[in-house]
């Protein structure tokens, strides 16, 4: 009955989506048991070898297993999790940056790639992502944590911790995430879960006892990085705010626009002119993921501006 009830309240945001674009996991040292390699994924219609270069692997904890990607080793380890669509080439593109800065890129494939309303059912109804819950932990998080713990002891432990940027669906697991101890840096790009229907939009995607805990990091100085489009409805402004007040040191991009359906801020960066607040907000990103990840005197960040 909660997956029918799911399916009826997730068409409301099919086109705003569409548009713009089991068990709970325990913590475990990196074992290589825990993964194996793959085969490539079989060859798509838009597939021109953008995944060249990326190692492909599986990994498991708590009874949750997904594929991997993981990049070339360039330095501290950084997640890079998707949007809705799946790993896209704007995905990688985002990654790639990342890791030409320094940066061992891991991607989590969550859901299949190319399939957006197939991808918002699974959201939907999946216990895995709890997309309506309201204050509450999800196991797709808990298995997010396992997979840096094990990256960061793969790569011999480089760096303070684990930086995670997390977009769309995933923007608030990267949040969630700071629960986490290895976690160093963490950036939330318009994090959209759980879906703002009235009553949940200020809700940061996180239980009760993650907030504790990342209240108390909050309190140590923890910054993290949000980003969204000014007039987004999918990831609220008040979303924003409620994770500054947890996180006070947080710095927030608003990219001013005029049209609502704007959403994918990094993935769009992309291709933004250099100079822009959109092609500024990538840069900041990964000059925070510097500063937060690298020893060492950080980089200065651009001054980014407020509209594009």
């Amino acid at each position: 009955m909660r997956g029918a009830r799911g399916n009826r309240r997730c068409p409301g945001l099919v086109e705003a989506l569409a548009s713009s674009a089991r068990r709970r996991p325990t913590m475990a040292a990196y074992s290589p048991a825990m993964e194996a390699p793959l085969d490539p994924p079989p060859a798509r219609p838009d597939d021109a070898g953008f995944l060249a270069g990326y190692e492909h692997a599986t990994f498991e904890a708590g009874g949750i297993a997904h594929p991997i990607l993981r990049g070339s080793a360039n330095g501290p380890i950084v997640i890079v999790i998707h949007e809705l669509p799946g790993v896209t080439q704007r995905t990688i593109a985002v990654a790639d940056r990342i890791g030409r800065a320094g940066f061992t890129v891991v991607l989590p494939e969550l859901l299949e790639p190319g399939r957006i309303l197939g991808n918002l059912r699974t959201v939907c109804v999946a216990a895995e992502f709890r997309a309506f819950a309201r204050r509450a932990s999800r196991p797709v998080v808990d298995w997010l944590r396992a997979l840096a713990a094990s990256e960061y002891a793969r790569a011999g432990s480089i760096g303070p911790g684990v930086g995670v940027v997390g977009m769309c669906f995933s923007g608030g697991f990267a949040f969630a995430m700071v629960a986490d101890p290895i976690v160093e840096a963490a950036v939330a790009s318009q994090p959209a879960l759980p879906f703002p229907f009235p009553g949940v939009r200020d809700d940061v995607g996180a239980s009760n006892a993650e907030l504790q805990a990342i209240a108390g990091r909050g309190a140590a100085g923890f910054a993290a990085r949000t980003l969204r489009y000014q007039r987004d409805p999918l990831s609220p402004s008040v979303r924003h705010r409620r994770i500054r007040t947890l996180l006070p040191a947080t710095a927030t991009v608003e990219i001013r626009t005029w049209n609502p359906l704007d959403h994918p801020v990094l993935a769009n960066a992309i291709s933004a002119q250099p100079g822009t607040a959109l092609a500024d907000a990538l840069d900041g990103t990964i000059a925070y993921l510097a500063g937060r990840l690298r020893p060492g005197p950080a980089p200065s960040a651009p001054t980014e501006r407020s509209s594009t």
